[in-house]
């Protein structure tokens, strides 16, 4: 059994981290204590589906199981909330407008230690909703983490953005298993270092849709770990430097119930796709594309409370023989293919098929159960179904009135893995490989 944690303790148990997003203090965004306490109640019948009804019916087994399950956890969350954790954290580690603020990070995941650092976030920097963010970080996966980004907001338009970001990352010791849909189960330890720098511009063509063109330069190397000093590294190559554009256009209407947190959509598709285009400048030199596309329909069964999320995902390189193996997809850890071990599968093209459902246990915490399916295969052509891999399991997301602050997950796998994991992040957040 593998355990894998990932623990961010800005709030010191899960709750806490600052807003995803300063909300202006507007008539809409006030919330009485009323209408907090009653978020989660359903109106009466009127007009809901046989067909919903069907499916609600069919879930209440296993929504049942997990309230069960997790009856011990809710003294915890009726603590957190009945003296306001939240807020109390929040206001300590930002000013009163929150605008700024400075707090520690520390996540913990099995294999790798613990890190600990501290964030800083500027909001409306320039005005207009513009932001900065920096963070450093030492120990655990990361031996040590730095990044920094600042987009402009509104500043030079209502629809135009200017984005710029930086990172570097120390990983002493990363997992890599092979290539192919049934790589063996002795994973070697690599060292991998990265510096990224890079930016773009963002366009909001209407009011769901958004063109946004980034780029990036990349330096990474690849060394023996000192876990694993006498491991064959012969497929990698020690380092790459590379230059990396991407175009990506994005169509969302997701929604959320006024009632019920902006976090935690209920209704609406996503869709995403990108193609990108990377020049290797160092010898051997190679051209070759990537692309990815995210479709994602979120159903809600109940005045949006209760939601069924349907994922697919596809991601691959192609165009190229001498493509880098660091550059290839891979499947495994806490948002795609939940359940194995992260980076657990790698090759050229990965494809995925997820169910999620979710439903409330208060009024700042959710409990959801999901099935996920993926491969990885050379290319298209190869693909068929033997070799799925098979994750599911559930967990509890915690978010405020704006943002998710945590996502607390136990999943495990067709092959027998086991997982525990506390994300502090956006679940099904798609992120450019330019910022990756």
């Amino acid at each position: 059994m593998s355990v894998n944690v990932t623990a961010p303790v800005l709030l010191l148990a899960v709750l806490g981290a600052p807003p995803a997003q300063t909300v202006e203090p507007t008539e809409t965004a006030t919330v009485t204590a009323t209408e907090d306490i009653s978020g989660y109640r359903v109106p009466p019948d009127s007009g809901r589906s046989f067909g919903g009804n069907v499916l609600l019916a069919t879930l209440f087994i296993p929504r049942l199981v997990t309230k069960i399950v997790l009856l011990p956890i809710g003294g915890i969350i009726w603590v957190l909330e009945h003296y306001k954790i939240p807020e109390f954290l929040t206001d300590l580690f930002f000013n009163d407008a929150r605008t700024f603020g400075v707090y520690p990070t520390a996540f913990v995941e099995t294999g790798f230690g613990l890190n600990v650092g501290l964030r800083m976030r500027l909001s409306n920097l320039f005005g207009h909703a513009s932001k900065f963010t920096a963070g450093v970080g030492y120990g655990g996966r990361f031996r040590s983490v730095y990044g920094a980004d600042l987009t402009t907001g509104r500043l030079i338009s209502d629809v135009f953005r200017f984005r710029a970001n930086a990172r570097y990352q120390d990983l002493p010791n990363e997992f890599y298993y092979g290539l192919g849909p049934a790589p063996g189960d002795d994973e070697i330890r690599i060292q991998r270092k990265r510096a990224d720098a890079g930016g773009g511009f963002e366009l909001d063509v209407a009011d769901d849709l958004e063109f946004a063109i980034t780029g990036v330069y990349s330096h990474s190397s690849v060394r023996n770990s000192e876990r694993d000093p006498n491991a064959s590294l012969a497929e990698f190559r020690p380092f790459v430097d590379l230059v990396y554009e991407e175009l990506r256009a994005t169509f969302d209407t997701r929604r959320s119930d006024p009632l019920l947190s902006e976090a935690t959509p209920s209704r609406g598709v996503y869709l995403s796709g990108t193609i990108g285009a990377t020049q290797v400048l160092n010898e051997p030199t190679s051209n070759f594309y990537r692309y990815s596309t995210d479709a994602q329909w979120l159903i809600d069964l109940a005045y949006g409370s209760r939601v069924l999320v349907l994922r697919l995902y596809t991601e691959g390189v192609f165009g190229g023989e001498a493509i880098p193996i660091v550059e290839y997809p891979r499947l495994g850890g806490t948002t795609l293919l939940r359940g194995y071990r992260r980076d657990r599968f790698r090759d050229r093209t990965i494809a995925l098929a997820s169910a999620e459902y979710r439903y409330p246990l208060s009024g700042h915490t959710d409990a959801y159960l999901f099935v996920d399916g993926g491969r990885v295969f050379r290319d298209w052509s190869t693909f068929d179904f033997t070799h799925i891999g098979l994750g599911f399991g559930g967990g509890l997301q915690i978010h405020t009135r704006s943002a998710v602050v945590a996502r607390i997950q136990l999943a495990g796998s067709r092959d027998g893995d086991v997982l525990f994991s506390l994300v502090l992040s956006p679940d099904f957040e798609h992120q450019p490989r330019s910022e990756r």
